[in-house]
């Protein structure tokens, strides 16, 4: 009987309807019609890139992970999950999910404006610094990907595509939707845009919905478009995407 008030609050709260079609709605589209909630999606992701950034070429985050991963198998037992799960590589993801989170949080009460609603303008500036900041960590790290190759610390997330070139927020909302005949049939029907310009940012679930063989070794027809990648990611703008893109060295 409760719904947050930019689901339409307390208003909706006899209609589950109206506020599953709009939180629908506003992650299919990455909250294009939400500013406020799309810039600290957009900085949660620049946050964990990063930080994965600096753990990987870096020694500091990496000493640390292999400090605790020690300061476990010394002080755990020996026959525990702590010893049996613990190391290096896991604890630098930990930091990496913790560390956002918390950055994240930080960015959120940095702009908040009590009941006047949030800073969208100077968060956004915000949020454009840190892409800048971005672009120039890679610049000294030319062989990033090499390093996070050789590094290996076995993440799934795929920190470096999120917010970039993937749009995982949208991709995840499709993976639950999915294995539901009426919401499938529904986004299909409501949102079929916003489906096809999830297939082209490389979501299969989106591809499998929109009818395309997935399992098939052939080339998807739904291929990458730098305008959608913009739009949703970097306001409109193609050059500051491109750029990013191009530090990554992504081949798109």
């Amino acid at each position: 009987n409760w719904a947050p008030s930019w689901l339409g609050g307390s208003q909706c709260r006899d209609n589950r309807q109206l506020i599953v079609d709009r939180l629908i709605s506003s992650l299919l589209s990455h909250f294009e019609n939400d500013s406020s909630r799309k810039i600290i999606s957009l900085a949660s992701s620049a946050y964990r890139r990063i930080l994965k950034i600096l753990a990987i070429a870096t020694p500091g985050p990496r000493k640390s992970a292999e400090v605790l991963h020690l300061l476990t198998r010394l002080s755990e037992p020996e026959h525990t999950w702590g010893q049996i799960l613990s190391s290096a590589e896991r604890n630098i993801i930990f930091h990496l999910e913790n560390s956002s989170i918390s950055a994240t949080n930080r960015f959120v009460s940095r702009f908040s404006n009590g009941p006047k609603g949030f800073k969208t303008h100077l968060a956004k500036q915000e949020l454009l610094r840190m892409y800048q900041a971005e672009i120039e960590i890679l610049e000294k790290f030319p062989a990033y990907n090499e390093l996070a190759r050789e590094a290996d610390i076995g993440e799934v997330h795929p920190t470096e595509q999120c917010c970039i070139s993937y749009d995982h927020l949208g991709h995840g909302v499709l993976c639950i939707v999915a294995q539901y005949e009426r919401w499938g049939s529904y986004v299909l029907d409501k949102h079929h845009a916003e489906i096809v310009e999830l297939a082209q940012l490389g979501s299969w679930s989106a591809r499998q919905l929109l009818g395309e063989n997935i399992e098939g070794r052939g080339k998807s027809k739904y291929t990458y478009d730098l305008s959608v990648a913009s739009k949703r990611f970097f306001f409109g703008d193609e050059n500051l995407c491109e750029s990013l893109l191009n530090a990554y060295n992504k081949q798109i």
